[in-house]
């Protein structure tokens, strides 16, 4: 429960406000380009229009601005701001992840750094004597982008591709409705 539907002047200032100024910055559009289409071609993602989506907008349907962070591996990666409060001309509207409605238990973000450590002393302590036993730990490149959410739900983790010619009108801007959970937001 990714909290209230937006109303369309939320929706309005969201698509204003487009994407974090990093990923306008020419190198990082660049990236997050490439990132987008290989997500779009590998079924994790689809792309529409705000022209196509105003003639019937979904219930669910939210905007958080994409960010570029330069990043270890290769030159950035894209974080969707779940976090970002909107801010219309006379009113601030909360963010996706303040109107989430919070269901895991806090406990849960205190093992992730002790998991490993729990592993191992399950191995040692449960090994058979003269039975070998398999150990592997796997790095799933992409892992949030393998846990899909349904296509209602979809629509709440919405994000804009900064447009690359800024003149162009508000009803061309292209949506990313991924289809999947996103890092950053609160409940992944």
């Amino acid at each position: 429960d990714c909290g209230p539907d937006w109303s369309t002047d939320q929706i309005i200032a969201a698509l204003s406000y487009g994407a974090h100024p990093s990923a306008k910055i020419p190198a990082a559009l660049k990236c997050l380009l490439e990132e987008t289409k290989g997500k779009v071609d590998k079924g994790f993602a689809r792309i529409t229009t705000w022209k196509e989506l105003k003639k019937n907008i979904p219930p669910k349907f939210k905007l958080s601005p994409a960010a570029m962070i330069p990043h270890k591996s290769r030159e950035f990666r894209c974080i969707l701001d779940l976090s970002f409060h909107i801010r219309a001309i006379h009113e601030n509207f909360k963010s996706v992840n303040d109107t989430t409605t919070k269901l895991a238990l806090e406990e849960t973000m205190n093992q992730l750094g002790a998991a490993l450590k729990r592993i191992i002393a399950q191995v040692a302590d449960n090994q058979l004597q003269g039975k070998e036993m398999v150990f592997a730990k796997l790095d799933i490149k992409d892992g949030f982008w393998r846990l899909v959410v349904s296509d209602d739900d979809a629509w709440n983790f919405c994000y804009v591709l900064p447009n690359e010619d800024p003149s162009q009108p508000l009803d061309d801007t292209k949506i990313v409705v991924p289809n999947s959970l996103q890092m950053g937001w609160c409940e992944s």
